[in-house]
């Protein structure tokens, strides 16, 4: 199942965050676009957009899904732009939670900026 599928699960308390490994393997099934940090610990991406309300429609979209997971991103949003960084902060890292929104974020980018 691909990750834009999949249900954005809590991540349990005491998990322990992705190792650099992990951290390629589930990047590798995001959209080129996508970067980590340094640390191994963040997950972000800028997506471009024709115009400001284009910008806002995709950031609200992203917000309502991210809103019913009680998983919430990092956003800016500017003319023609919205910054989308992702981690669990519980854990003070990435965990597939991170990932599977990303990936979602990525499927209403394809649908928003057109």
């Amino acid at each position: 199942m691909s990750l834009q599928n999949e249900t954005i699960k809590p991540v349990k308390e005491g998990a322990s965050p992705f190792t650099k490994e992990e951290v390629r393997e589930f990047l590798a099934q995001l959209s080129d676009q996508w970067v980590v940090d340094d640390d191994y610990t963040k997950i972000r991406v800028e997506f471009k957009f024709k115009n400001f309300k284009k910008a806002l429609d995709f950031v609200n979209a992203v917000g309502e899904v991210a809103d019913a997971a009680m998983h919430h991103p990092d956003i800016t949003l500017g003319w023609g732009y919205a910054h989308l960084e992702i981690q669990t902060h519980s854990i003070s890292g990435l965990h597939k939670a991170d990932f599977v929104l990303a990936a979602k974020a990525d499927a209403l980018y394809q649908q928003t900026a057109q």
